[in-house]
């Protein structure tokens, strides 16, 4: 895994030193786990429940949660921009109007950073609240070519991460990846230790856009295989992806993943009667009528110390 580490090694020049300000992550050895959960009725956000309204069960075992307040927990957003030759024209500045439409509905002290990717990564701002200076670098030109999806999402996973406040990693993507290092398994390896929630944007693929496998096109088996991969990336984080065609309202689509984030709870307990390593499958239960549908990661992992 020689390439593995050195790919590793040459993202360092990305990774921010870690803020002074609390940060909700999990460590080796894990004290308390947060629980970022959306709730719905008719698919609309249900707001206003209390923590008597939940019940979490770690690994089978019911804890003993609290409900925390995070109007004053600032939001710390990586958007992840696929420009690649399969983003081009209406749909590029679709993107650009749509990235802006989110951060002009940012709080003053949410962050916000912009990666780009094509066959290579841009970090054009690290994560912060100069919120003019990412409208400039939306305009900049971008390059296109092929595209490094998984090198890009474990990029702006780990950029995130370093920030106070709720992570959130926004991906507007074909899905399609011709040119990472990483593989689609090392990322969700990765996904299962992080506390960042994912929101995909993915839209179709031009029809030229194809990835070559022993010589031959397999378009249509690696769109089936995009779509689910997006599908485990976010499910894993209790984000979700909105699949659009190219007619759709980007900007609408931004701004209703800012408004879900605003509308989530935030739950956070000591985990008591489980083993602390390994898998720790999570489930959450509700006890009111007013909901018929919640979103929240499905657990977390925390390693044997080595």
């Amino acid at each position: 895994m020689m390439w593995l580490l050195l790919f590793l090694g040459g993202l360092g020049w990305l990774l921010q030193e870690e803020q002074s300000q609390e940060v909700y992550r999990f460590e080796v050895e894990v004290k308390t786990v947060y629980l970022d959960v959306f709730v719905t009725q008719n698919g609309e956000p249900v707001k206003g429940l209390a923590a008597e309204a939940f019940e979490v069960f770690d690994n089978g075992v019911r804890q003993q949660i609290r409900l925390l307040d995070h109007s004053n927990l600032p939001l710390a957003t990586m958007l992840l921009l696929d420009v690649s030759g399969s983003v081009e024209g209406n749909k590029l500045e679709q993107l650009r109007a749509a990235a802006h439409a989110f951060v002009e509905g940012l709080d003053p002290e949410d962050e916000v950073g912009l990666l780009t990717f094509t066959r290579r990564m841009q970090l054009r701002m690290e994560p912060s609240s100069n919120f003019a200076a990412l409208h400039r670098v939306l305009l900049e030109p971008t390059e296109q070519g092929n595209t490094s999806l998984h090198d890009a999402l474990y990029t702006g996973l780990k950029l995130v991460e370093a920030r106070g406040g709720r992570p959130l990693v926004v991906l507007f993507t074909d899905g399609l990846d011709n040119m990472s290092w990483l593989d689609e398994v090392e990322v969700l390896e990765v996904l299962k230790e992080s506390d960042v929630v994912v929101y995909a944007v993915a839209v179709e693929p031009g029809m030229g856009v194809s990835v070559r496998r022993g010589g031959r096109s397999i378009r249509g088996r690696t769109l089936l295989e995009a779509k689910e991969y997006l599908s485990n990336v976010t499910g894993l984080t209790g984000g979700r992806v909105f699949h659009i065609d190219p007619g759709a309202n980007f900007t609408e689509i931004f701004l209703r993943v800012l408004r879900e984030m605003e509308s989530r709870y935030l739950l956070s307990y000591e985990p008591t009667g489980v083993p602390l390593e390994g898998w720790h499958e999570l489930k959450v239960d509700l006890k009111v009528d007013e909901a018929d549908g919640i979103r929240a990661r499905p657990g977390y992992l925390v390693r044997t110390p080595q």
